[in-house]
């Protein structure tokens, strides 16, 4: 008696059904691999957006709060408050942003030597330098110094506020209203950039700085502009003809 053959599936079935499966499955594969990857990128984005406002918000605090030692006889513009240093070959690294600035994390009382009561009773600045240097990769390490005021006994403070610096300026600029009258104010242009590990990103790991918003090259940028006016500025610079007096007197590291 012949013995009964059980049923089973042929070379070309298998290989039918591999094919169709294939169709199916690397289409899903790539939509959700195309999704996970836009995801990560968006939350890539979000991260360097809210660094950067971090460090524009405190550029914007320091500028605003930006002093200088007054010499009665001269008259002086906002130029006068920002010391900008730059190598000579141009680059970003090695740039220097230096101005005084009074303490916002000081006391008051102290700032404004309240508890002197006859002579001169100075308002106290510390010294504010944002210092650019190499970081990782292309990108830039922003550096924050602050030299405090020996009057006020704090320490000084150094803090990187970016390892992702990619442009940062700080102007002073004149801008004339419709009624003929100047304003000084500080233009800051501040740009973070990030570079995600891709093949096209590893491919060009020297370049100088990024240039490009291409996605599909991993390179992610954030960029911020400000405008800031000195308050100490303005209120000299619109009370010109003010007599200085004991109260005035900026005492600087």
């Amino acid at each position: 008696m012949r013995n009964q053959v059980e049923g089973g599936f042929t070379l070309a079935e298998v290989v039918t059904v591999a094919l169709l499966a294939s169709l199916i499955l690397i289409p899903a594969y790539r939509l959700l691999s195309t999704g996970v990857n836009t995801s990560v990128q968006g939350m890539h984005q979000i991260d360097l957006v809210l660094e950067a406002r971090r460090v524009i918000r405190q550029i914007h605090a320091d500028l605003k709060s930006s002093c200088l030692e007054l010499d009665p006889s001269r008259r002086y513009t906002l130029l006068d408050f920002l010391r900008i240093q730059r190598p000579a070959t141009g680059n970003l690294e090695g740039t220097s942003y230096e101005f005084f600035a009074f303490p916002l994390h000081a006391d008051v009382e102290q700032v404004i030597s309240a508890q002197v009561t006859t002579g001169v009773a100075p308002r106290l600045a510390n010294r504010i330098t944002y210092r650019i240097e190499r970081g990782p990769g292309p990108l830039f390490r922003l550096i924050r110094e602050e030299k405090a005021n020996p009057l006020l006994g704090g320490p000084d403070r150094r803090s990187v506020l970016t390892q992702r610096l990619n442009q940062l300026l700080i102007v002073p600029t004149e801008i004339k209203t419709p009624a003929g009258d100047a304003q000084w104010v500080f233009q800051v242009t501040l740009q973070l950039g990030e570079i995600r590990s891709t093949p096209q990103a590893q491919a060009a790991p020297s370049r100088p700085a990024l240039v490009t918003t291409d996605r599909t090259k991993g390179v992610l940028l954030a960029d911020f502009f400000d405008v800031v006016s000195s308050e100490f500025f303005q209120a000299m610079w619109n009370q010109e003809c003010v007599n200085r007096n004991w109260h005035t007197v900026i005492r600087t590291p």
